[in-house]
This record gives structure tokens, sequence and C-alpha cells, in this order.
């Protein structure tokens, strides 16, 4: 998650000269005054040393960005995924991008295929708490798909990826 404007997306050009970047902005800023603080956005850098690279194009979704790399006869895709944050209200927009994962996967001619991200799911409550049902949605949504959860199969469970000092919790 960014939080760039799209004119502030030159910004990631900044962050080394030996890398290439590509940024997608989720903020409207076609109105004069910008509401709220700003929220998604999506960024991928790449060493300029490879030269096989391309960025997959994904529409300009802002939640969305896709990068492939060519290494020997071995082609790798990544995904970069911004997913709504876990709330009831989005439940369906999850289960949407779930829904365009899967074309995107199917789409992809290469079974080296690397999904990350911020999926605002938390999966290392679930055998403690039923609440998560964002969690729940994408271990039924990798196992139906074959997926494997890298986070499930090489840290423990006590791991976390965020860490609320204002609310003083954690989640994963």
């Amino acid at each position: 998650e960014t939080w760039l404007l799209n004119c502030d997306l030159s910004i990631l050009g900044n962050i080394s000269t030996d890398f290439y970047y590509k940024g997608i902005s989720s903020v409207n800023d076609c109105n004069d005054v910008l509401r709220g603080r700003p929220h998604g956005g999506l960024a991928i850098l790449w060493r300029k040393t490879f030269s096989n690279c391309k960025v997959i194009d994904t529409l300009q979704d802002s939640r969305l960005l896709g990068f492939e790399i060519t290494c020997g006869n071995r082609t790798l895709v990544f995904m970069n995924i911004y997913m709504p944050t876990s709330c009831v209200d989005n439940l369906n927009e999850f289960y949407f991008y779930l829904g365009k994962i899967s074309s995107f996967i199917e789409d992809s001619n290469t079974p080296y295929l690397y999904l990350v991200g911020d999926f605002n799911a938390h999966i290392s409550a679930l055998n403690v708490n039923t609440d998560h049902v964002f969690g729940r949605e994408l271990l039924n949504y990798c196992n139906s798909e074959n997926l494997f959860l890298s986070d499930i199969i090489f840290c423990d469970a006590d791991s976390y990826t965020f860490c609320s000092s204002s609310h003083h919790t954690v989640s994963w």
C-alpha cells in the first residue's frame, strides 16, 4: 500500500537508481480537496540488471499489479495484491477479487506464480476465533485452488505482519 497520488508515483523512482518501478494510485485526485487519509495503491520495483521483465496489464486496477520475469527457461509471475479491509460490508468485494485472482491464475502460462501483498485476512487466529471471515474464506479459496500459504508453512503460529500501536493489537 503506497498511499501515493498519481502525481506522486514518480517518487518510487527515487528509492534506488538500481531499480525500475511501476506504481498505481487508488486515490481519486480529480477533486480539488482530498478528504480523509489516502489508502491503497500498489508498487513493484525490479533490478535494472534483470532484462527479461515486464509489467502485466491489470487494466489499471488499483488492487492488482502483476510482474513477469524470465529466468533461463522459466517464467516467474508475481501478483501484488491489496484486498479490501476485513469487514462484513466488504465481503462481496473480497469474493470479487478472489474471482479476479482465479482468472489471472487461469490466464497465466506458468506454474511459477506468486501471489503476494496485503490480503487483509487474519489467518493465525482461526483455530481460536471464528470472527475472521476473510481469513476463513482465504484458506478455503487456497485449498480449492491448490495454493500454498507460505506464511502458514514457514512462519511461527504467533507471527504477525501488522502492529497497531494505537489499539495495542497485532494481526496477520
